[in-house]
């Protein structure tokens, strides 16, 4: 279920724009992106610009890099009252 203001701002475009709309449930996270970069190319008829695909290669070799330099490290955590 939306929110209420989601659920406002969807009524509106429609009405104004008569449009179809497409909500996301979430705004952040490589899955939603691909989702929305997928979704702008299909309703663009055009491909996925290099730039893009590129820049998330580059973000998913960034990840791998951290995992393997913070992986099987040992920490300590202290938390006062």
């Amino acid at each position: 279920m939306w929110g209420p203001v989601a659920e406002f701002e969807r009524s509106l475009i429609h009405e104004r724009q008569r449009e179809g709309i497409a909500l996301a449930r979430r705004q952040a996270g490589m899955a939603a992106t691909d989702a929305l970069v997928m979704h702008l190319a299909q309703l663009s008829g055009q491909p996925v610009p290099a730039k893009y695909k590129r820049q998330r290669s580059q973000l998913v070799d960034a990840m791998l890099d951290g995992h393997f330099h913070f992986g099987n490290k040992k920490i300590a955590h202290g938390a006062g009252h």
